[in-house]
């Protein structure tokens, strides 16, 4: 069985909420995707419920998407997933508000960053993901397909009540 939580977490504590997704199966292997604020909860929860956290994804490279992300790639040595057209965003080698957000620069360990693309396929115990590329919201968007719940994690591509912002900076 694959249990999904949804961390409701509101970025720099303004009141700009995120969602993250924590992804596990019976036998304790996670995925997180979005880590976007608030490592401690996110670690807090990790403990708790003793998941062994393989990979987080990130949906784009936007900064209200990684701001927990050094500490629990730090803590977890989980491998960072990221389509390729956003991955200087993520290493803050190009804009992603990170300003906005008052967010400061996340320092990823390079080894640990896999560089997805279309199609890209990744298993995790009971798990079964699919990465599929969807440009727009940024050049490098992607949502990510659980095919054993059939899932679909669609970060800022669709928005609760529309679709995903297309008019911000993206290189």
């Amino acid at each position: 069985m694959v249990n999904i939580e949804i961390l409701k977490l509101d970025v720099s504590d303004i009141g700009h909420i995120t969602n993250s997704y924590l992804i596990y199966d019976t036998i304790k292997n996670a995925v997180l995707i979005d880590p976007a604020y608030n490592s401690n909860l996110i670690l807090n929860i990790i403990k708790g419920k003793k998941l062994n956290l393989k990979y987080i994804v990130i949906t784009h490279g936007h900064a209200d998407h990684i701001g927990a992300l050094e500490e629990v790639e730090k803590k977890t040595n989980a491998k960072v997933v990221i389509h390729k057209e956003d991955k200087e965003a993520l290493l803050f080698k190009v804009e992603n508000y990170a300003d906005m957000f008052n967010i400061s620069k996340q320092n990823i360990n390079e080894e640990n960053i896999i560089e997805a693309c279309d199609g890209y396929k990744f298993k995790v115990g009971e798990m079964d993901f699919e990465i599929i590329y969807t440009p727009g919201h940024t050049r490098g968007c992607i949502c990510i397909f659980e095919k054993n719940t059939n899932s679909l994690f669609t970060g800022d591509t669709i928005f609760a009540d529309c679709y995903g912002r297309c008019d911000l900076y993206s290189r």
